[in-house]
């Protein structure tokens, strides 16, 4: 039988280990006889900054010299899919305690840059809104990837309809299948109550008008502030099962909306 954590546990040879002895979590638990998800637990729950893959993997290398584990190998949708879901089920399973320590930790990392580092950080984030304003959000463009491999898809498109203004995020054009991608900004005040109003007075004026044209609208809800790659797998999903209902029964209905609950 297992000890209990209380008596299992030592600090001070778990710092020894881990940080003296360069041992994983892996390495320790086997030898305290336990498993890595109670070790990390443990580790949380003293405030200790555990080592990220990143930091792992370079440990490893550079004490054993070993190879790449995945350099040149191609991940299957399937093994992404299960890596997405372990690490959505692995944020799910911390209390609000264990996920204020990653919170402080990142506050640290940031505070102890440099002016220059943060500046660096900062022009990329600028960059990456830019780039997302001209190509599609991440959630966006994994949605329509996930959907070429059964139809065309087109992105961004503009002047299908009488009206110049209006701009499809995707559309299946065989189908007349429109699909929005409606962040936090369409249902929450993040820009203000005024600017929530006009992009939802936008919304519900672009709904009016495909459908007065015949077209179907599936809004894509996406509220969480943090997207992982099996809730991403989640919403493709979602899409994916209103497209099929609308192709094989032809609803009357044209609007319909697709929303999971926060991870």
């Amino acid at each position: 039988m297992k000890k209990s954590a209380k008596s299992q546990f030592n600090l001070d040879d778990f710092n020894t280990l881990y940080f003296e002895g360069k041992q994983s979590l892996q390495q320790i638990a086997d030898s305290w006889k336990t498993n890595v998800s109670a070790l990390r637990r443990y580790a949380i729950k003293q405030g200790i900054a555990l080592r990220n893959r990143s930091e792992n993997q370079k440990l490893v290398l550079s004490e054993s010299k070993a190879k790449h584990p995945t350099k040149g190998q191609h991940r299957s949708d399937e093994t992404k899919h299960k890596i997405a879901k372990g690490k959505s089920e692995f944020w799910k399973g911390l209390t609000n305690d264990e996920r204020q320590v990653f919170i402080d930790k990142a506050k640290e990392q940031w505070n102890n840059m440099t002016v220059e580092q943060k500046d660096r950080i900062n022009q990329a984030a600028h960059a990456a809104i830019r780039k997302t304003a001209d190509e599609g959000s991440k959630l966006e463009n994994f949605v329509k990837d996930g959907l070429k491999e059964k139809y065309v898809v087109m992105s961004h498109i503009e002047k299908f309809v009488k009206n110049d203004r209006l701009e499809m995020d995707l559309l299946l054009p065989a189908h007349n299948i429109v699909i929005e991608i409606d962040g936090p900004s369409h249902y929450l005040p993040i820009w203000g109550k005024e600017a929530l109003e006009k992009t939802q007075s936008a919304d519900n004026q672009k709904n009016g008008l495909l459908m007065a044209n015949h077209y179907y609208i599936v809004r894509l809800i996406q509220t969480v502030k943090h997207i992982s790659g099996y809730y991403m797998y989640q919403c493709l999903e979602g899409v994916k099962s209103v497209i099929e209902n609308i192709i094989d029964n032809q609803p009357s209905q044209k609007l319909f909306y697709v929303k999971l609950g926060d991870e």
